[in-house]
Formats: C-alpha cells, structure tokens, sequence
C-alpha cells in the first residue's frame, strides 16, 4: 500500500490535536518528548487505520468484464481415445 505526504500531514495534524486535547485535559502534566512522541504515534496509527478502512470500504467494485465465464455441460462421455497407429495382424 502506498501512502502520500497528504497522509503524513494529517497524521502530523491530528499528533498536534491529541497534544492539545491532552494539554487541556492535564494541565498540571508537563508534555515531555515522552507525551510528544505518543501524540505522534498515535496520529500515524489513526491516519492509518482510517486509510485502510476508506480501501476496505470502497475497494475495488468487480466489473463483467472480470466475471469468469460459466463451464460447459458436464459429459457422462468417457473421452475418446486417440487411434493406434499400429497395423493389426489378422
């Protein structure tokens, strides 16, 4: 799967999201590169999973063209078999 910088960016911007939402929500915790770098972890892993399940959810639709086509009757026939090519004394 190949990913663009358009995901690397909003996965930078949801990083910074979490750090604020985090900030606000414990204001007397210091944010450390500890805190910094799970904000970052935890964007990569929400882009992520968002990207692969937009792929699940609009995956590639089968077309007709792609539709294996029905077999043929099945014949109750053994196969023939081929002539000899020898000459049969009589």
């Amino acid at each position: 799967m190949k990913y663009s910088p358009t995901l690397l960016a909003f996965a930078a911007l949801l990083a910074i999201v979490y750090g604020v939402l985090f900030s606000y929500t414990y204001p007397l915790v210091e944010i450390s590169g500890g805190i910094v770098a799970l904000c970052a972890l935890l964007g990569i892993v929400t882009c992520l999973s968002i990207a692969a399940i937009w792929n699940a959810l609009t995956g590639p639709k089968p077309s007709l063209t792609d539709a294996i086509p029905p077999a043929g009757p099945v014949s109750t026939k053994p196969p023939a078999r081929p002539a000899s090519r020898r000459k049969r004394a009589h």
